[in-house]
């Protein structure tokens, strides 16, 4: 299960509670928010609190008072051997059920103090369970056992007593509403806790406290559970303007725009993200490059790509060198792309990328280089089309007057037959031209004779 905050946190009412100690009477402690005199109320937001018996202010002997003092000064030294002591000590004299019921407070929280969680529970239970007790203070102590049940992961018991302690609650603090969303939340009925959460942050609205951080990044996640994406791009959006700028959140924002198929505004965000030097990741730069590629502005692919290499947080490998030498190509810049794409065809496990350095080769006229290159990706192999490899090989033997070698990669073309037409025109046209050389070269001959000494 999910476990939304540390232990200290869950239980700051019991935080109060040891706060108290000192009054040892029930009925005065402060319990702030929480003491809930639900018994008489007039709810100012007009909820109807149902009545509840008037129960008479208990009192405490003289002894048992004097005795509860030690205990809370064992408690003030941290001596909860001697605390323990004490407390067992006074269950075992005569005392009221009210004196017990005391007895039972102190030891919950000597137990809360020693993380003993479970044994907290059943003795603050036995404190609620004492009808002579001030509503304020068993329902303050009800509201602990709630967070003491969240502190042992079972959410659906806390859930349980804190609807009944909210039952008697005039003007419950919001808190106890998020409260009860992150029980939902741990539950995983993000649903639930959802509309816990969004009563709890209309409250603070209202009393004009700002809403924090962290609750709309539990907003955040539900809504995210939920599947609920443009929830979680407005969520997003609200934590980049109200809060101190994240890396994480123009990351996740460029994400769910990706999602929601919101291109434009995909790039948009993951430019500003990479302006303000929050890359810090490869994919961060590389998808940025490939949302350039995308959206055709080829030449700040480069530059986010050349910067990720600079920075070493881009590895020179075959996929990036490849997306670099690509993004210099559609940029026209054509012998900018040959380094590149020479280290990535090298890399490769086949020879695909020596026949895409081949036709960059040719692009600018360099059919020599286009040649090596060909010859290399052949060897290499797993090429999607062989035949289409060998007419770019025939085709740059031409262009080097290497008429019998650009035949012979014709004529391996022509097995293939999607290139046969195409190969055997080329063929057809070699055999001629290689034929009308040889005429000429023949006639040339007697010249040649004619005007030597």
């Amino acid at each position: 299960m999910k476990h939304l905050f540390g232990v200290s946190a869950r239980l700051s009412v019991v935080a109060a509670i040891v706060a108290g100690v000192g009054l040892l009477i029930p009925g005065d402690l402060g319990f702030g928010a929480h003491s809930g005199k639900a018994y008489a109320q007039t709810c100012t937001t007009g909820k109807q609190v149902p009545k509840r018996k008037r129960r008479p202010a208990p009192t405490l002997s003289i002894q048992v008072n004097k005795r509860l003092e030690a205990v809370q000064i064992a408690f003030e030294e941290k001596n909860y051997p001697q605390a323990s002591e004490l407390l067992n000590a006074l269950a075992r004299k005569k005392i009221s059920d009210y004196e017990m019921a005391m007895v039972s407070y102190f030891r919950g929280l000597l137990y809360y103090e020693q993380e003993n969680f479970a044994q907290a529970i059943r003795s603050y239970e036995a404190v609620v369970a004492n009808d002579r007790l001030p509503y304020g203070f068993s329902d303050s102590v009800k509201f602990t056992i709630a967070q003491l049940y969240f502190a042992e992961e079972n959410y659906r018991k806390s859930i349980q007593l804190l609807d009944e302690w909210l039952v008697y609650q005039c003007n419950p603090p919001a808190s106890s509403y998020m409260f009860k969303g992150q029980a939902f939340y741990a539950l995983e009925e993000y649903r639930n806790a959802v509309g816990q959460i969004l009563i709890a942050m209309e409250m603070k609205r209202a009393a004009g406290i700002p809403v924090r951080e962290n609750t709309y990044l539990l907003l955040r996640s539900i809504y995210f559970e939920l599947n609920d994406l443009p929830k979680v791009k407005e969520i997003l959006e609200i934590l980049i303007i109200n809060f101190p700028p994240k890396a994480s959140y123009w990351l996740q924002l460029s994400a769910i725009f990706s999602e929601l198929k919101e291109e434009r505004n995909q790039l948009a965000t993951m430019e500003v993200a990479y302006k303000q030097g929050f890359f810090g990741k490869e994919s961060h730069f590389v998808n940025l490059a490939q949302l350039y590629l995308y959206n055709d502005v080829p030449i700040k692919a480069v530059k986010v790509l050349e910067d990720g290499f600079k920075q070493k947080l881009v590895e020179e490998n075959e996929k990036n060198l490849e997306t670099y030498s690509q993004s210099l190509m559609v940029a026209r810049e054509f012998k900018r792309a040959v380094d590149p794409l020479a280290r990535a065809a090298k890399l490769s496990d086949d020879g695909k990328l020596y026949i895409r350095l081949a036709q960059v080769n040719i692009e600018l006229d360099r059919h020599a280089d286009a040649i090596k290159a060909i010859q290399a990706g052949l060897k290499k192999g797993k090429l999607d089309r062989e035949d289409r490899a060998q007419t770019l090989l025939g085709m740059s033997y031409y262009n080097v007057d290497k008429l019998g070698d650009a035949t012979k990669a014709f004529r391996a073309a022509a097995k293939d037959k999607r290139s046969r037409k195409a190969a055997t025109q080329w063929i057809n046209f070699l055999r001629k031209e290689i034929d009308r050389r040889r005429k000429l070269a023949i006639a040339l001959k007697p010249i040649k004779r004619t005007v030597s000494p």
